[in-house]
Parts: C-alpha cells; sequence; structure tokens
C-alpha cells in the first residue's frame, strides 16, 4: 500500500480531504436521519455535514465511483472577490470528488434546506421552480462554469490535484413532495435529471439517507462474515441494528 501511494504521490489532494464511505457510522447516520425528518433549514444541515463530511461520500456510490478513495473539500474559494476585475468570490459548500479505477470524477455540491420545496404549483395548475432552487442551480452553474474553466488554477494553486471539469449536484427538500398527488412534479425533476445526464442533478435529502442507508447495509453484510470475535472487536456490531431501519420510508423510485 505505501508503494503503490508514493507511486502516485502528489496526484491526490491534501491528505485531509481524504475519506472512504466505509468510515460512516450507524450513529452518524440515525444523527443525519433525525436532522432531515425535522425539515431541517440549511444552515443547521449544513453545520452537521461540515463536522461529518464522510456522509458526502456515499453519495458517490449513485456515480459508481468513489471505491478507491473520496475527498469532501468545504468551503474553498474557488474565486477571490475582486473590485478592479467585477470579479465575485465564489465558495460552493463543498467540493465532492471520488476515485475510481476509471480516474477521478468531481462535483460541486450545494446544499439547500430540507424545508424547502423544489416546484410551486401556480393558481393557473403549471409548474415552476421555487425561488429558492431557482437560486441554488444558478449558483451551481456558475461554480461549475468557472471551475471548468479554470480547472488548472484549481490543480495548481489549490492543490486539486486531477481536477477535471466538475458536475453539480443541489440536495433539497424532501421526497414527500413527489407522492402520487403530485406525479407531474416528480416526473418534472425525473426529467430535469435525465437530461442533464448527470452533469447538474438535483436530488432530496432523502435520496441522500437511502445512498447512506444502503452503505451501511454493505459494510454489515462485510462484516457479518467474519468471525464473531473480530465482529466485535471491530466496533461494528452495532450495525445490525440497520435491520430496524423503515427502508420504505426511503423509496427507490424517489428520483
Amino acid at each position: 500500500m505505501i508503494e503503490e501511494e508514493s507511486k502516485w504521490f502528489g496526484k491526490f489532494p491534501d491528505p485531509k480531504y481524504k475519506y472512504h464511505d466505509s468510515d460512516t457510522t450507524y450513529e452518524q447516520f440515525e444523527a443525519f436521519q433525525s436532522i432531515v425528518e425535522s425539515n431541517a433549514g440549511e444552515k443547521e444541515i449544513d453545520e452537521f455535514i461540515t463536522k461529518n463530511p464522510v456522509i458526502l461520500t456515499t453519495a458517490l456510490n449513485h456515480f459508481r465511483t468513489g471505491n478507491h478513495k473520496a475527498w469532501v473539500i468545504p468551503k474553498q474559494a474557488i474565486s477571490i472577490k475582486s473590485k478592479q476585475t467585477y470579479q465575485k468570490g465564489m465558495i460552493p459548500d463543498f467540493i465532492l470528488g471520488g476515485q475510481s479505477s476509471d480516474g477521478q470524477e468531481w462535483w460541486i455540491v450545494e446544499l439547500k434546506g430540507a424545508n424547502e420545496e423544489i416546484f410551486k404549483i401556480l393558481k393557473n395548475d403549471q409548474i415552476k421552480f421555487d425561488d429558492v432552487i431557482n437560486k441554488g442551480v444558478c449558483q451551481l452553474l456558475e461554480y461549475v462554469d468557472y471551475a471548468s474553466e479554470k480547472q488548472s488554477f484549481l490543480r495548481d494553486s489549490l492543490g486539486l490535484k486531477n481536477f477535471r471539469e466538475p458536475n453539480g449536484l443541489l440536495l433539497i427538500g424532501r421526497s414527500s413532495e413527489f407522492s402520487s398527488l403530485n406525479e407531474r412534479k416528480k416526473k418534472l425533476k425525473a426529467a430535469w435529471n435525465r437530461l442533464n445526464k448527470g452533469k447538474l442533478e438535483i436530488r432530496t435529502y432523502d435520496w441522500l439517507i437511502r445512498q447512506f442507508e444502503n452503505t451501511l447495509a454493505r459494510q454489515s453484510s462485510i462484516y457479518s462474515i467474519m468471525p464473531k470475535e473480530e465482529y466485535k472487536a471491530s466496533g461494528l456490531e452495532a450495525l445490525h441494528k440497520l435491520m430496524a431501519i423503515p427502508t420504505k420510508k426511503y423509496p427507490e423510485s424517489e428520483d
């Protein structure tokens, strides 16, 4: 492992941002689930994920990366405000990276509240994006476009080795918005994600909980085949609690 790391020395971001979804815990899951189910606002969710950044690595399973390594970089300024050039300062909530056998992939992650809705139905029965999500999408577009244009600067000046054109991920709201009574909303969000082909996805916090849940289930499956004494010593015996998680709260059909 040391030889492998040294062979790739200098090609990875700062080790302090390095994580892996296998480092997530059931206690983190319960705490995050509780925050989301209380329909917490953006500030509370941002503070929790900033303290527990490994949570975001579970999202990488959906994108089929991060199985080798992952990085979560909070509040990294990608541009500095300048009155001379009229350049606005840009500080994404998180930069998320994943390493697989196919190389590295990167996302800029923007958080909004679990208490927000994605769509509004107007009096004339038309549907539009809520103002909060309009703001979030425009922020992400600007961040992604700037980061794509200045990717060599981000690689060299900020130490984001192998950084390439990133994708965008906006986390907002709850899956309850897309119940059977709101099929139009559900179809519109699915169409957005499909037409954007992963370049800028809109996902709910229930979606992230489901990714987290799947990660823990995989951990439980792996560790449950260990000898009983070794399993207990690993400190992961608590993952058996996973059997009690009501998975129907987070249906696979929620896009």
